[in-house]
This record gives structure tokens, C-alpha cells and sequence, in this order.
């Protein structure tokens, strides 16, 4: 039931639509590039999730492909998204915060991986035990 999976990233890709119809949606922090930091953070939630689906769905592949999985199926949303935001009134595309969602996506990935390879090293250490 891998649908289970994938329901989760496409529930959250729709919000990330939605936010994005929004017209003259600005980050509530009043910083510099705080745009860029919100993008990588909404970027990286998304992440997570799509690198749990592409591990879970695909586990007999190597631990790579997940992780390029992830950040091109990231880097896909991303440019919809912008290209969605530039024919949204008082929205404007721009390829810097599609570099930040990228970046978010991949961070997430590598972070994903991580927790996995310590996950599985306490599995063997569990399962090893006499």
C-alpha cells in the first residue's frame, strides 16, 4: 500500500500550491531574507516526507537513489511553483527562491538519510544480541 506512502507528499505539495496562491504573502519575520529561509524551511518539511516515500516505496534500490529522487521530484515542485507564482496577482517568480526550495529538499534528504542509517545501525544491534 504504497499510496499511504505518497499521500502525505501530495496533501502537502496542494498546500504548498495553495500558499502560493496567496496574493502578497510575505514571511511574518521582518529580516533579511527571511523569504529564502522560509522557503528552504516549507521546502524541507517537504522533503522529509518525500524522502520517506521514496525509501519506503523503493527499498531494494541503493541508498542513493532515494536522496536523488528526492531533490528531483523537489526540484520539479519547485519550479512548478514558481512558475505558478509568476501568474499569480502580486506574486513574482524567482529562480533564488527556487534555489532555496532546492536547497531545503536536499538538506532534508541527507538529514532523512541520516536518521535512517542510525536507525538501522541500533536495528543491528538490537537484532544482534544474543
Amino acid at each position: 500500500m504504497t499510496w499511504r506512502l505518497w499521500l502525505p507528499v501530495a496533501c502537502y505539495a496542494a498546500l504548498i500550491f495553495t500558499l502560493s496562491s496567496i496574493p502578497n504573502l510575505t514571511p511574518p519575520v521582518r529580516v533579511a531574507n527571511a523569504d529564502k529561509l522560509a522557503h528552504c524551511l516549507e521546502y524541507g518539511c517537504f522533503g522529509l516526507l518525500l524522502y520517506r516515500a521514496t525509501r519506503l516505496t523503493w527499498r531494494d534500490r541503493s541508498a542513493v537513489f532515494p536522496i536523488v529522487l528526492t531533490v528531483l521530484i523537489g526540484l520539479t515542485i519547485a519550479v512548478l511553483d514558481e512558475l505558478y507564482q509568476g501568474t499569480v496577482h502580486g506574486r513574482t517568480k524567482s529562480v533564488y527562491d527556487a534555489m532555496a526550495d532546492v536547497c531545503g529538499v536536499t538538506l532534508a534528504a541527507l538529514v532523512g538519510q541520516w536518521i535512517a542509517h542510525i536507525w538501522m545501525e541500533k536495528r543491528r544491534e538490537v537484532n544482534a544480541r544474543p
